[in-house]
Formats: structure tokens, C-alpha cells, sequence
């Protein structure tokens, strides 16, 4: 018996993983979602998902 998964509900999972667990932890070591006019935050137009951090001091 195998768990099968469409690979939307693994990318949405994946997603859901990333901002639930991984964003809030860049957050807390000093990371700042990238001032860039041209960055990604989120879904984008190839249907995956792009969070791009920059860290400045």
C-alpha cells in the first residue's frame, strides 16, 4: 500500500511548511523579506512559490 500525493497538494504543503515553520525562524535570526521592487513573496507566475530574504547590517 502507497500514499499517493498530486504534485499540487505537495507544493501547497510545501508552502504551508515554509511559512508555518521555516519564515518565522529567518525572521527571529535577523532576515527581512528582500526590499527589492522586483522580488518574489509568494506564489508566482510559474505556479510555485519564491520567498526571497536579504540580511542587512
Amino acid at each position: 500500500m502507497w500514499f499517493t500525493i498530486s504534485d499540487k497538494d505537495m507544493l501547497d504543503l510545501r508552502n504551508q511548511i515554509s511559512t508555518d515553520r521555516c519564515i518565522p525562524i529567518l525572521l527571529t535570526k535577523g532576515f527581512v523579506k528582500a526590499p527589492f521592487k522586483n522580488s518574489d513573496f509568494g506564489r508566482n507566475n510559474l505556479h510555485d512559490f519564491l520567498y526571497n530574504f536579504g540580511r542587512v547590517k
